[in-house]
């Protein structure tokens, strides 16, 4: 931490921390850093060699208060976004939970309408064929959107035991906190329509009994995931969701013509 006294007879210390701050956030203090180990930092000389533009007292005195009234809007607007955010996530857990709960009655186990982490297949084990490559950053939070920028072949997918999916299933972040967060997503487009991921997915692949769509949105919910986070095995930092959890857990099942229609809602919602 610096310490300065600002000669207020020539510069106001509001302007000058308004310049500074400026100065540093869009990066002119990077050339004047300097390192020890991880540690990087600014010498109290470097400081001395910066030029400030100075225009008269009353001027500066306009310009902080131009940006302290913009500053002051920005942080208003940056408070509706957070609330927003809040409300949004508040509809979205009631909408699922109403949803689901008016076909509990009809609850069967997931595991009796997937089946589970789908088989590599052998036959292309040697093959250069390229597939998509979908890593866990590639899987975007809740709103169930894989990135399909990158690619690997058959066989180094195989090589490096990656897990393997198709375009229709569903992968589901088992560990934490990724699980936690929401990184669970409907396998679409696919390279060749199929890929190798992460090897900390479950992967789900829906029967005729379901829709891919309606089961992702299912386990993709808080209630589902806060039962989830509470069925985690391992050590701290390492935990995951075991696959009896998937495999037990009861889903509401109505026929596919109601799951289409759930479907559509929730899209549209």
């Amino acid at each position: 931490m610096q310490l300065m006294r600002p000669d207020s007879t020539k510069v106001l210390p509001k302007y000058l921390f308004y310049f500074l701050d400026g100065f540093h956030s869009t990066g002119g203090t990077i050339p004047m850093q300097t390192a020890t180990t991880n540690i990087r930092n600014i010498k109290t000389p470097h400081y001395m060699h910066i030029d400030v533009p100075v225009p008269p007292l009353p001027e500066q005195q306009k310009i902080v208060e131009i940006l302290e009234d913009h500053l002051s809007r920005l942080d208003a607007a940056l408070a509706d976004v957070k609330q927003a955010k809040i409300k949004a996530a508040q509809f979205r857990r009631s909408l699922l939970k109403s949803t689901f709960e008016e076909f509990n009655e009809n609850s069967v186990r997931i595991g009796e309408v997937v089946t589970f982490n789908r088989k590599k297949p052998v036959e292309l084990k040697n093959s250069k064929t390229e597939v998509s490559f979908v890593p866990m950053p590639k899987v975007s939070e809740v709103s169930g959107q894989i990135l399909l920028d990158e690619h690997i072949s058959h066989s180094e997918g195989q090589r490096r035991s990656l897990t393997y999916f198709e375009n229709g299933d569903v992968i589901f972040a088992k560990i934490t906190p990724c699980m936690e967060n929401g990184k669970i997503a409907l396998a679409k487009n696919l390279l060749n329509g199929a890929a190798y991921g992460s090897t900390e997915f479950h992967v789900l692949t829906p029967t005729e009994r379901i829709l891919p769509d309606y089961l992702r949105y299912f386990i993709c919910s808080d209630d589902f995931r806060a039962n989830a986070e509470r069925a985690m095995t391992g050590a701290v930092g390492q935990r995951r969701v075991p696959k009896t959890y998937l495999d037990e857990h009861e889903i509401p099942l109505p026929s596919i013509e109601i799951q289409a229609g759930i479907v559509a809602n929730l899209d549209e919602a």
